[in-house]
């Protein structure tokens, strides 16, 4: 699978879940790795919700079974290098 049959995976998921108010949704493949099966997807915060359920709710793809996992969400890319679990957090003493 390239990165063109991947997005292509994902709007039909979009289609078939949401109609076309899914089909329409802006979304797009910042990078993919086929031997990993993972990829970076840009989505609007507007089809975020609807994006999400889509990728939950399919089953297949082209008469094949597939399931999505949305492993990280973040706000911006930059965040996506950080991981807050190993970060050391202060505790602030309230005034």
């Amino acid at each position: 699978m390239d990165d063109r049959l991947f997005k292509l995976a994902l709007m039909s998921a979009l289609k078939s879940v949401h109609g076309d108010r899914g089909g329409a949704a802006t979304m797009d493949v910042l990078k993919f790795w086929s031997d990993k099966k993972r990829a970076f997807v840009r989505v609007s915060t507007h089809h975020f919700i609807m994006f999400s359920t889509a990728l939950t709710l399919v089953s297949g793809f082209q008469d094949k079974a597939c399931a999505f996992r949305i492993h990280k969400v973040a706000h911006a890319l930059s965040s996506l290098a950080i991981e807050s679990k190993l970060q050391d957090h202060v505790i602030v003493k309230e005034l």
